[in-house]
């Protein structure tokens, strides 16, 4: 791929935020843009949350109980509780504000082809690709409308007639809070290794699909439904 790929993903970054699909066939389409079509599913959740004094945010992930909140329309609830002294355990309840400075997230996402696998000149060919996506990810809040971060993980690849292999993922990342929980995220990937056909299983001269390591770039646009006013 000679230029970087962009898709527009649409999200809920808050609590376990879903994102599936992409500009012309699935997720891993935009990342290296194989010839193979993928379907799948990612999340993200939070691991720990910091203030600007280091001080540990409870309530950091709130799961599913607000995204269905959200959808039937009913208040918010929120949970977030900064530990103020840790010798003595107490806590200072946060009432209309996230302190969040520092944010340590576990991203992970699974995927499954479908259709063949290589399109001409490449013979046609079928069978199952599975692909994992397990990935550290690290935010500094530099204000309330702007993150900076970044993150690295592994794309972990089996299936039919091949055996299981993995590449390095690195990724950086800046998020933008343009208006209250609305977010966008531009993030650059980086694949430490390249992919053949042979790596799949299918050799002989007539397989000559390969991709060499490469960037890619995205855009996801989500909601972070922590800063949602609650009750």
């Amino acid at each position: 791929m000679k230029r970087p790929t962009l898709a527009i993903l649409v999200c809920i970054f808050a609590l376990l935020p879903t994102r599936a699909g992409a500009d012309d066939g699935g997720w891993l389409d935009w990342l290296w843009k194989w010839d193979q079509r993928f379907w799948g599913l990612s999340g993200e959740i939070h691991l720990l949350c910091l203030d600007d004094r280091g001080r540990r945010v409870t309530g950091c992930e709130e799961w599913f109980a607000n995204v269905g909140r959200f959808i039937v329309r009913k208040p918010i609830k929120h949970q977030f509780q900064v530990l103020a002294d840790p010798a003595t355990n107490r806590y200072d309840t946060l009432q209309t504000s996230i302190p969040i400075r520092h944010e340590i997230d576990f991203r992970f996402g699974y995927y499954h082809n479908y259709g063949k696998r290589y399109d001409p000149p490449n013979p046609e060919v079928h069978g199952a690709i599975n692909v994992w996506t397990p990935q550290g990810m690290y935010h500094y809040h530099v204000n309330k409308t702007v993150a900076v971060g970044g993150g690295a993980g592994y794309v972990i690849v089996y299936g039919d007639r091949f055996e299981q292999f993995s590449r390095g993922l690195l990724t950086g990342a800046l998020t933008i809070y343009p208006y209250k929980a609305l977010s966008i995220r531009p993030e650059l990937n980086y694949i430490t290794g390249g992919f053949t056909a042979a790596d799949f299983g299918d050799t002989g001269p007539a397989f000559t699909w390969s991709k060499e390591k490469e960037f890619s770039f995205r855009v996801l646009v989500g909601f972070d439904l922590r800063r949602i006013p609650g009750r």
